[in-house]
């Protein structure tokens, strides 16, 4: 009798009396004989399968039943069946191979970040914006789904920031002078009312029709009357922090003096410092149509005219949401300055006791009202983020 039928045999006889109600531990090998047997298929196990399998057979079993309990066996053990023409081939499926991955939106270096912290047993590299890593297949299908998850456009949206200079008293003349002005009553209502706002202490007006507001100020413009210094539209990235500024930078006046027993001498030079209005815009969220931001406005400006100016500071600070065709007016920035003005006839001025006669100081007042008018300038045509289809693969 040959060997394999022996064995089949005794497979066989072992089966029947695992039926009286015993279980039988097998190694894999041995059972795979016992279903090539039953199906009369052919099979091939690779040499690193080393697996056992306990095997009860119940009264009713049918020689089909065996495959299906191989598979079964094959699926919670991690191993895989490869059908080559009519062999069936057993290996185990945590092989590893290289698979890559093309970054489309996040550069590699962030999306390997995330990666490293949710797959920490696996070294992903960046080469040429591919992402190579080696890994079993059924890993990568996880990781491919992970990236495709957060590889998506980051959302933005475009604010255009005018920094608006007036007089007060300008205004409020206007305003008490408005019924020459052509229009309805209601809008001359509307108008006034914007005019108050614009001119009160520091408040923050929420405008839903912000195309009304800018005929407003395209009036107050042609009058003379305000002044936009600054008017960018900027384009705000969800998480990301955006700083802008206009600044002049000024010269002011270093003195040292060395002194020895001979000489006595004053040595001169500049240093220069950026003085002006800068804008912050921090915290930046973006939810659907609406997007929130930390709004903080430096406003320095010079106190002193002299070779050693002093400044003044303010600080403008706020939390602001704006949504769809929205736009927010924050007014009332007032500054009102005394300035010391300082002339000096050169030469003249440096000599003892009658260089008084050849300076003059006096003071000037400087009274500057400035708003933040902030229009939430979307293009909906340019949020490819809205409605992006998650992929599931590269």
């Amino acid at each position: 009798m040959q060997p394999i039928k022996r064995i089949i045999i005794s497979l066989l006889f072992l089966l029947s009396l695992a039926n009286s109600g015993d279980f039988l531990e097998l190694s894999l090998s041995d059972f795979i004989r016992f279903v090539s047997s039953e199906t009369n298929e052919n099979y091939i196990v690779d040499e690193s399968v080393n697996k056992k399998i306990s095997v009860f057979l119940p009264t009713d079993y049918q020689s089909v039943d065996a495959k299906k309990i191989l598979n079964e066996f094959l699926i919670n053990n991690t191993l895989i069946l490869k059908k080559t023409g009519t062999i069936n081939y057993i290996t185990i499926e945590n092989k590893d191979s290289l698979f890559f991955y093309n970054s489309k939106f996040l550069s590699p270096q962030q999306i390997i970040a995330t990666l490293n912290k949710n797959f920490p047993d696996i070294r992903f590299i960046n080469v040429n914006k591919k992402i190579i890593y080696e890994t079993t297949k059924k890993e990568s299908e996880k990781i491919n789904y992970f990236i495709n998850m957060i590889d998506v456009p980051v959302p933005q949206k475009n604010l255009k920031i005018n920094l608006i200079y007036f007089n007060n008293d300008d205004l409020r003349e206007f305003g008490v002078n408005f019924d020459a002005r052509v229009g309805s009553s209601e809008n001359n209502v509307q108008f006034k009312s914007f005019l108050s706002n614009l001119v009160l202490n520091q408040s923050i007006s929420k405008i839903s029709n912000s195309s009304l507001v800018n005929v407003y100020f395209s009036d107050l413009q042609k009058n003379g009357l305000v002044d936009f210094k600054f008017s960018p539209i900027v384009t705000l990235t969800d998480g990301k922090d955006t700083v802008f500024d206009i600044v002049k930078n000024i010269p002011y006046l270093n003195q040292t003096r060395e002194s020895s027993s001979t000489i006595d001498s004053v040595n001169n030079s500049y240093a220069y410092k950026d003085v002006g209005t800068q804008i912050n815009i921090t915290k930046v969220s973006m939810v659907e149509d609406d997007i929130y931001f930390q709004l903080d406005l430096v406003y320095e400006t010079i106190t002193e005219s002299s070779p050693t100016p002093s400044t003044s500071k303010r600080k403008v600070s706020n939390y602001i949401k704006l949504s769809k065709n929205e736009s927010m007016l924050l007014s009332g920035l007032t500054s009102s300055e005394i300035m010391q003005n300082n002339i000096e006839v050169p030469m003249l001025s440096k000599i003892p006791y009658l260089g008084e006669i050849f300076k003059y100081n006096y003071n000037s007042k400087k009274n500057e009202t400035f708003a933040i008018y902030i229009e939430n300038v979307d293009d909906e045509a340019n949020l490819s983020q809205k409605g992006y289809p998650l992929q599931r693969g590269n």
